[in-house]
């Protein structure tokens, strides 16, 4: 007879131990997939299940939790009865929402995926979508996941948040230096030099004042050859007379290479979040041309300690018909640091006494660094009470990772166990680093120990560890790019502001 594991105990009390709070709580069962013996139906059931935690507006189970839990006790198939696929989510995992189905496959590579959602609530079960979608070639899978997800989305998600309307930012401190343009000789200081062939500082063309333009509509090799000039010095007042080029217009800087220009260095917080303003006028088209860069210090054996790009947000710049050559405002907001979520450590021998101390003591030594963010004590706590999975220091690292994810989109989680022993006392501490789409560990397991028996001893090490190993996000660097479609762009009112810890 088969034993039941830990896990499937843990879950199987949820039913008795928790109350229905919190974030809608998903489970994706595989779905069907005949012409593969299921491999094809698993992959959609996982991507099922990463697509809704990246939303961060449901709680869902990691893939090998769910296995463990469903593996050989049910198999929901397109043909089974949605209060029976019902009834086992509930009672084994406490869903409130359930999706399965089906996929089929025609050749070449057309797949019809087959998509029903149950919602479940003391009143029953309503099945909310029972529906076809068509995906040619396996690319095109997640597109429709994602639009059966929009569906579900429409009854759980809250109200968007309509940045643009919020002009708080006005009022607060601009980061960027000289970020509209205005101050300068022959080029606007705080920002690298316009080289007057594909970048230009000019006045007349912003309603508010000088700003940048920058044209892509210029043959590459004229611009590569200018480039080498002015790199060694030249100024953008030597630069040649543009060579008028050739349509289609693929050979040019716009159809190749691309132009741009960067801030200086623009130091920030740990653990802040930043609002990222920005006006522009360019042509019809649908590319990300403005990036938000961090640079953190790298050592390498080659070229010793440098400061490198190891963070990256990109702004995608939607310009429709209608807005074509006309000022348009864009914004978004974005964490370039992770802040610090440290989870009470077990603790057997004293009911996790030491353990809720130990977490106590990474916090402090972390905050003395100030090097890193933390979350809000307060925040943490009542995100973990409203889970309907339970996550603690003996959650699966996988369960661990998502709670961090879809709670806070960015975080350091730490958790782990004390140990104690032959007058020492110890700890092994595990930790992710958690950014929505990626859960890579930092430590795993990791023994500290302190022969004075001291837990403020310990949770230094343990911090100093985390901190120490990761490279942190030291400066930011704005970069305004340009590429297809060919043609005039302009950038003004530049402005980077605090939103907020932990937001």
């Amino acid at each position: 007879m088969r034993r039941p594991s830990a896990i499937l105990l843990f879950l199987l009390l949820l039913a008795v131990e928790l109350a229905a709070a919190g974030k809608p709580f998903i489970v994706v069962f595989d779905f069907e997939s005949e012409f593969d013996n299921g491999e094809m139906g698993k992959k959609v059931a996982a991507i099922f299940r990463g697509h809704a935690f990246r939303r961060r507006i449901y709680q869902t189970i990691d893939d090998l939790s769910f296995d463990e839990v469903v593996s050989g006790r049910f198999k929901a198939r397109w043909s089974s009865a949605p209060k029976e696929v019902a009834d086992f989510a509930r009672k084994a995992l406490q869903a409130d929402i359930v999706i399965y189905g089906k996929v089929t496959k025609q050749p070449p590579e057309q797949y019809g995926i087959f998509v029903r959602i149950l919602e479940i609530s003391d009143k029953g079960v309503k099945e909310v979508l029972n529906k076809r979608y068509a995906a040619a070639g396996v690319h095109a899978i997640p597109e429709q996941i994602d639009a059966a997800l929009h569906v579900l989305d429409g009854r759980h998600a809250p109200p968007k948040v309509d940045l643009l309307a919020d002009e708080s930012w006005k009022k607060r401190n601009n980061l960027v230096k000289n970020g509209g343009f205005e101050r300068g000789k022959d080029t606007p200081i705080g920002w690298e030099r316009v080289d007057g062939l594909c970048s230009f500082w000019v006045d007349g063309e912003s309603p508010t004042g000088k700003c940048v333009k920058f044209d892509t509509d210029v043959l590459g090799s004229q611009f590569e050859e200018w480039r080498k000039k002015f790199e060694a010095g030249a100024p953008a007042s030597e630069a040649p007379k543009k060579i008028p080029p050739k349509d289609p217009g693929y050979n040019t800087v716009g159809g190749t290479v691309g132009t741009h220009i960067y801030s200086n260095p623009i130091p920030i917080k740990p653990g802040m979040t930043y609002r990222l303003d920005f006006d522009l006028r360019a042509p019809k088209g649908d590319t990300s041309r403005l990036f938000v860069k961090g640079y953190g210090g790298i050592t390498e054996e080659k070229y010793g300690k440098q400061d490198r790009e190891i963070y990256r947000a990109p702004v995608t710049l939607r310009v429709e018909g209608n807005d074509a050559n006309k000022w348009k405002h864009f914004a978004r907001l974005f964490r370039p640091t992770q802040s610090l979520i440290v989870l009470d450590f077990v603790s057997e021998f004293d009911n996790n006494e030491t353990g809720r101390k130990l977490a106590d003591a990474i916090y402090a030594a972390a905050k003395r660094t100030r090097k890193i963010g933390i979350f809000d004590r307060k925040q943490v706590a009542d995100a973990l009470a409203s889970r309907k999975v339970p996550v603690s220091s003996r959650s699966t690292p996988a369960d661990i990772g998502l709670f961090a994810g879809e709670e806070f989109g960015h975080a350091i989680i730490v958790y782990g166990e004390v140990l104690r022993g032959d007058g020492e006392l110890g700890a092994r501490a595990s930790a992710l680093d958690v950014r929505r789409k990626i859960v890579k560990p930092l430590l795993k397991g990791f023994a500290f120990r302190s022969s004075k028996g001291s837990i403020q001893e310990i949770g230094a090490a343990i911090a100093k560890r985390i901190i120490g190993d990761k490279p942190a996000v030291k400066f930011l660097r704005i970069k305004l790019d340009c590429y297809w479609p060919r043609g005039l762009y302009y950038f003004d009112n530049v402005t980077l502001t605090e939103e907020g810890m932990g937001k």
